[in-house]
């Protein structure tokens, strides 16, 4: 389930352009260069994780609770950055 976790998390919209965006310029790099049926669907949908509520998982509607898991995770980085550079 992993890569859906992490497309709701970065932003689906996102996922799909980076995906758009290796299926052409890998195309000669690799065999597996189609689209992503499933991530389509969910950008058709409009689903698109954090953003609008709902993705792979239910983000209780998005707006200020989408906001507040990004500001937290946000958070959460940046202690991981200056723990980093502290060493």
């Amino acid at each position: 389930m992993y890569p859906y976790k992490g497309y709701n998390w970065r932003g689906i919209s996102w996922q799909y352009i980076f995906e758009k965006l290796t299926t052409y310029l890998y195309q000669d790099l690799a065999n597996g260069t189609g689209e992503d049926p499933l991530l389509k669907q969910k950008v058709d949908a409009n689903e698109l994780g954090l953003k609008t509520g709902r993705g792979f998982f239910d983000w209780g509607g998005g707006g200020d609770a989408g906001k507040q898991i990004v500001a937290d995770r946000d958070k959460a980085l940046l202690e991981l950055l200056k723990k980093d550079q502290e060493q």
